[in-house]
């Protein structure tokens, strides 16, 4: 393999090593780190690993300064990860204490938690059963070839199959919807790499790991150019978890409001009833108060005639005493007059 590939492949491992851990501790309010040779301190590789396992080392490190002092740590880290089925690819705690000279076994014990934590997981969802002697690069070739065989395109060889730019671009196209391929297959293939890997930059925010000459004369190692491909796998599959999370969030939201029609309908069914009953109500009330009404009618007409009879009862009371009166007038008047005649 050329000095020129290996100069290659250990660039893009820098690159895409050193933003895979930033995006990780700079959650953690850690500092940037500008290069993986130098920059992985223990302060820092800690966090990482903390961040990988899921949970925390459960000890300080030593504070103090010097290489001894490092040494301890990143044992103890190592450990860490090593305690948790984490493989760290043989690299030892003087190699990352000594990273001039232990720049290579870093790189792959990251390579290693790389493949681990991002390339198996977004190409299967059997991450957790990969073993480490299995291909890694078979399973992205495969994924690719999955992405873009509706395109008629097909990885025959790592090493020359995305000079032309097509893969890149159908890959680009497939996360996009389908928008741009058709677009740039009259043009050159410079012209088609330079937009592919722009569009790829722009619209999946994929960092350009090789120059546009690099790609078009098939100058790519063939491992960095999997790496390269990674990025796309693993931006499609935080696509696919944001859509299913979209769809889940929709899907909720349709049961929401499906919950709250038939709530609405309830209301509605009950607000009706209600109103039919106090409609009842009202009619009967008014059925009431016209029967009370005539009752009343009824009660006070009876009253009047009750109180016509007394009256007249009165009056022929009356009539019956002055008849009684004018009989006893008249019978004294003529017991008066015989009287008067004898």
């Amino acid at each position: 393999m050329s000095n020129q590939n290996e100069q290659q492949w250990e660039r893009v491992q820098e690159q895409v090593f050193r933003n895979w851990v930033n995006s990780l501790v700079s959650q953690k309010g850690i500092g940037v780190v500008n290069n993986i040779k130098t920059g992985l301190t223990p302060t820092c590789f800690k966090e990482f690993a903390e961040i990988l396992v899921g949970k925390s080392i459960g000890k300080k490190l030593n504070n103090g300064n010097g290489r001894i002092y490092d040494i301890n740590n990143y044992s103890e880290i190592l450990g860490f990860l090593k305690e948790n089925n984490i493989d760290v690819a043989g690299c030892s705690a003087e190699n990352m204490a000594d990273s001039e000279s232990g720049y290579k076994f870093i790189l792959g014990m990251m390579f290693s938690l790389y493949r681990k934590y991002c390339i198996c997981r977004s190409v299967s969802d059997e991450s957790n059963n990969f073993k480490t002697g299995n291909k890694v690069d078979s399973m992205i070739w495969d994924w690719v070839n999955e992405k873009v065989q509706g395109y008629g395109l097909h990885v025959d060889n790592p090493s020359t199959s995305f000079g032309d730019g097509r893969i890149i671009l159908a890959l680009v196209d497939s996360f996009m919807g389908n928008q741009i391929y058709q677009s740039y297959q009259n043009c050159t293939n410079e012209e088609r790499v330079k937009k592919a890997i722009e569009m790829a930059h722009e619209n999946m925010g994929i960092e350009e790991l090789f120059s546009v000459d690099e790609i078009v004369r098939c100058q790519t190692d063939e491992r960095a150019m999997m790496l390269y491909i990674s990025l796309f796998s693993q931006v499609f599959k935080t696509k696919e978890m944001m859509d299913k999370q979209n769809m889940s969030y929709v899907s909720r939201e349709r049961e929401t409001e499906e919950v709250m029609k038939r709530q609405q309908q309830e209301i509605e069914e009950k607000e009706k009833l209600l109103k039919q009953q106090e409609q009842a109500f009202e009619e009967e009330k008014r059925a009431m108060n016209c029967n009370l009404q005539e009752q009343m009618e009824q009660q006070k007409i009876e009253h009047q005639r009750e109180l016509e009879r007394m009256k007249q009862e009165q009056e022929n009371m009356r009539l019956e005493q002055e008849q009684l009166r004018q009989a006893q007038l008249k019978e004294l008047e003529e017991q008066k007059q015989q009287m008067m005649k004898e």
